[in-house]
């Protein structure tokens, strides 16, 4: 998911309009994910070196990625474009593991920032160092992991009949589990600072941060692990939707 084929009867009998519905929300995440990027690294050095800048230029660089790779696999899957087999068979499958992995950089970072947050609000600063460093795991991590999901799940999401990308899959449990975790710490995590910052002298800056972010979370994400968790809607009109949902995340980020 969310990458699958619809079957007859369904959404895939508009094509036009399952690629207005998707590639929309994911071109307005990669130009406004490239617009923070662009203002973040335009602030000066000192500014550029705290934590949760560094964060959000991680989370924008991921989100244009992510907002990218939605728009191309679009394209190649609901328009007339004809893909040739020597091509399809390596660009469908980059296509593919570049949603993949950008998707869990994203969420990655997301749950990085959830936990600065509470550590800050909650003064645990010694925790600080250590978030630092681990900020840097977020691509290393989101590769390892589509290594295991391929090695452990392999799709071949070319079909050389209809001469376009698909991705009919299935069952994912790794990337359901692995969401899951990430969805977990980051809603604990706005939860716990939402609930510390209402005793605050001046919380009016973290309540925005951490409602943005949980409802950002809860509109993107939760609809996926849902269509994660029921295999057989996957290839129904239900993953359009939530595909075009999931192409919201960068949007919604930067809001």
């Amino acid at each position: 998911f969310p990458l699958s084929a619809p079957r007859r009867g369904g959404m895939s009998e508009h094509p036009m309009v399952v690629l207005v519905m998707t590639l929309g929300p994911s071109l307005a995440s990669l130009l406004a994910s490239v617009w923070m990027v662009s203002r973040l690294l335009e602030s000066d050095r000192k500014t550029r070196r705290r934590l949760f800048v560094r964060q959000l230029v991680h989370l924008g660089v991921s989100d244009a990625v992510f907002g990218l790779a939605i728009a191309v696999f679009c394209v190649l899957r609901w328009s007339s474009v004809v893909v040739p087999q020597g091509v399809g068979a390596w660009v469908c499958p980059g296509v593919v593991g570049m949603y993949e992995v950008a998707r869990l950089a994203s969420v990655y970072t997301g749950a990085h920032i959830a936990l600065g947050m509470c550590c800050v609000w909650y003064r645990a600063l010694g925790a600080l160092p250590a978030l630092r460093v681990s900020l840097w795991g977020a691509w290393p991590c989101a590769f390892v992991l589509l290594a295991v999901r391929v090695v452990q799940f392999p799709t071949y999401p070319y079909d050389p009949w209809q001469k376009r990308c698909v991705w009919d899959k299935g069952a994912d449990p790794l990337n359901l589990v692995v969401l899951s975790v990430f969805f977990a710490v980051s809603t604990v995590c706005y939860v716990a600072t939402l609930c510390r910052s209402r005793y605050s002298a001046s919380p009016r800056t973290a309540l925005a941060y951490a409602r943005g972010y949980q409802v950002g979370l809860l509109v993107c994400y939760a609809p996926v692990l849902v269509l994660l968790s029921i295999p057989a809607a996957q290839n129904t009109w239900c993953a359009m939707v939530v595909l075009g949902l999931e192409g919201l995340n960068g949007v919604c980020n930067v809001g």
